[in-house]
């Protein structure tokens, strides 16, 4: 038996759109600070539904909340804030949907970061000019990625309860071989 193992290289053209955004919100006091960035994200989570984001393709992460001063120092109430990365499989219409923020959340909204991002197994098809059929083998390859850490997936639990707050989907890291027929 002879066993090879390759690598290739394509070229490809991103085709999904990730935004890191802030949301933030003050208040005089810590309950009323965290209940406005509630208010903001649920407006922000209404934008994502009409722009047909996928549960799947947003994560609300690093919530805070703590004391706000001004430039002076002096206390200035609370502050709230979290991040919500979004991925946007419809890069076409992504500064409708960013103008769509804007429009409902305000100056409360950050745009941290952008990336572009792939489908690996969809592009290497487009770039072999065959279309991805059904997944007939995936095969974990080496161990390497530890288990979550329980208390994490506990956290994370209790965040995904909070009003909105969005779980997303976490990545993992295994190695591992797909196989796809091709049509």
């Amino acid at each position: 038996m002879i066993e090879t193992t390759g690598v290739g290289r394509v070229a490809v053209t991103a085709n999904r759109l990730r935004l890191a955004l802030g949301v933030e919100a003050r208040a005089p006091g810590a309950a009323d600070a965290l209940q406005a960035l509630w208010t903001r994200l649920a407006a922000l989570q209404r934008v994502l539904d009409e722009h047909a984001v996928a549960a799947t393709d947003r994560q609300t992460s690093s919530l805070s909340l703590g004391e706000a001063f001004r430039n002076d120092g002096a206390p200035a109430g609370y502050q709230a804030a979290c991040q919500v990365s979004v991925t946007l499989a419809d890069t076409d219409r992504a500064v409708a949907c960013l103008d769509a923020l804007l429009a409902a959340v305000g100056d409360a909204v950050r745009l941290h970061h952008t990336a572009w991002v792939t489908d690996p197994a969809r592009q290497l098809a487009r770039a072999a000019g065959v279309t991805l059929g059904p997944l007939r083998l995936l095969r974990e390859g080496a161990a390497g990625a530890p288990p979550p850490f329980p208390d994490a997936l506990m956290a994370a639990r209790a965040l995904s309860s909070m009003p909105a707050m969005e779980a997303g989907e976490t990545l993992l890291t295994v190695v591992v071989e797909a196989m796809h027929d091709i049509e």
